[in-house]
């Protein structure tokens, strides 16, 4: 009786719904200390049966990306707004704008290359 249990409780891990597929992979990316080498694999394995291998892991990609890209908008805003409303001394406020400027030139040149060289797919 009780291996019947184990066995539903794995068949409906493995089958889970993409928002319980989120939470479980994040929890296990939080609580093991393997972070991010254990949540996104479980990710992809929770929804295989829904979706397939390359589908899920694009997602996932797609996913990093944006956050990554949501944090970095985020550390830009608040150096600059830093170094507009503390008083720093003049030497660090231009270093920290320079920073900024840096930051966003070469977002600009990665967009632009990734538009300009995207390969079309059959």
């Amino acid at each position: 009786m009780r291996r019947t249990a184990i066995r539903k409780q794995a068949r409906d891990w493995r089958s889970a719904t993409p928002s319980v597929a989120l939470l479980v992979a994040d929890a296990m990316g939080n609580v093991t200390p393997l972070g991010l080498l254990a949540s996104e694999p479980a990710r992809v394995l929770m929804v295989r049966s829904d979706l397939t291998t390359t589908t899920s892991i694009a997602s996932v990609t797609i996913e990093n990306g944006l956050y990554s890209v949501s944090v970095l908008v985020v550390l830009l805003t608040g150096t600059w707004l830093f170094s507009q409303r503390a008083s720093l001394p003049p030497a660090l406020e231009q270093a920290a704008e320079i920073v900024v400027l840096v930051a966003l030139i070469a977002g600009a040149a990665m967009l632009w290359l990734h538009t300009k060289h995207r390969k079309i797919s059959a």
